[in-house]
């Protein structure tokens, strides 16, 4: 708290308010309740994460090779809303990547040198809004993308 003192150029009331008040404010759920209710926050993380199950489901379901959550020692699975789809080739990934897109499905590509030689994938995301029949209409595309992309390049990596 000095550097706010020294900052704001020694003692006032806003500097002594801020003093007395941070720690509980950092250590509360003050904070949260600056934007929104901690049980509100909790929810939409949950929320998000079960997206993110459901997601890695779909694509799972399609035969895409789709990056495992990982596993802490204890035995917790650690869940991301990026859920990442291995591609491999980079001119597969780009092409692959063109063809959600003109589907209507927006994902990022990462190419080389961004992940290792012949380690290109695409990072598909999900929010806490997206609903259940939005993220199947985008396993549904992808199903359809992928049905039409192996057709014309070949397979794409099966799952490990």
């Amino acid at each position: 708290m000095d550097a706010v003192k020294l900052l704001a150029g020694g003692e006032n009331q806003l500097v002594k308010l801020l003093d007395d008040e941070s720690a509980t404010m950092l250590l509360g759920t003050g904070v949260f309740d600056l934007f929104e209710p901690r049980e509100q926050a909790l929810r939409l993380f949950a929320k998000v994460l079960d997206n993110a199950r459901h997601l890695h489901a779909g694509l799972s379901e399609l035969g895409l090779r789709v990056v495992e959550p990982t596993c802490l020692p204890d035995g917790t699975e650690v869940v991301t809303p990026v859920v990442p789809v291995v591609v491999g080739d980079d001119w597969k990934a780009a092409f692959l990547w063109k063809a959600l897109y003109d589907a209507g499905v927006f994902v990022n590509v990462a190419l080389h040198p961004a992940v290792p030689p012949a380690g290109a994938l695409l990072r598909t995301s999900v929010m806490a809004t997206h609903d259940s029949a939005t993220l199947d209409e985008a396993i549904a595309k992808f199903a359809e993308v992928k049905r039409a992309f192996e057709s014309e390049h070949g397979p794409l990596p099966e799952p490990v």
